[in-house]
């Protein structure tokens, strides 16, 4: 019970303070960084945009730290490559 108390409080504190997925494509939708002409300034957006997503997973990693640990290493140099999906997408069967 004590565990449990101490791990909703933690939930709970890290909620208040999470980046979340719909911040980090609120800020892209607002950009346009496909759009931005402009080399230093779009360097500027996709570098928020790129510290957005590893603090992101810096606060996932208590709870899936697989996954952080995926964005975490893709986003850790200056050289971003293509990576598989992190949820790959589910079929529906017709």
């Amino acid at each position: 019970m004590w565990n449990v108390r101490l791990l909703s409080i933690d939930i709970h504190n890290r909620q208040n303070n999470t980046i979340s997925l719909a911040n980090i494509d609120q800020h892209i939708n607002q950009n346009s960084p496909w759009l931005i002409k402009d080399k230093d300034r779009l360097k500027i957006i996709l570098q928020e945009e790129i510290d957005m997503l590893r603090e992101l997973a810096r606060q996932i990693k208590p709870f899936i730290p697989e996954t952080a640990g995926k964005i975490l290493e893709q986003f850790k140099g200056p050289k971003i490559t293509s990576q598989p999906p992190l949820f790959p997408r589910i079929e529906e069967n017709n």
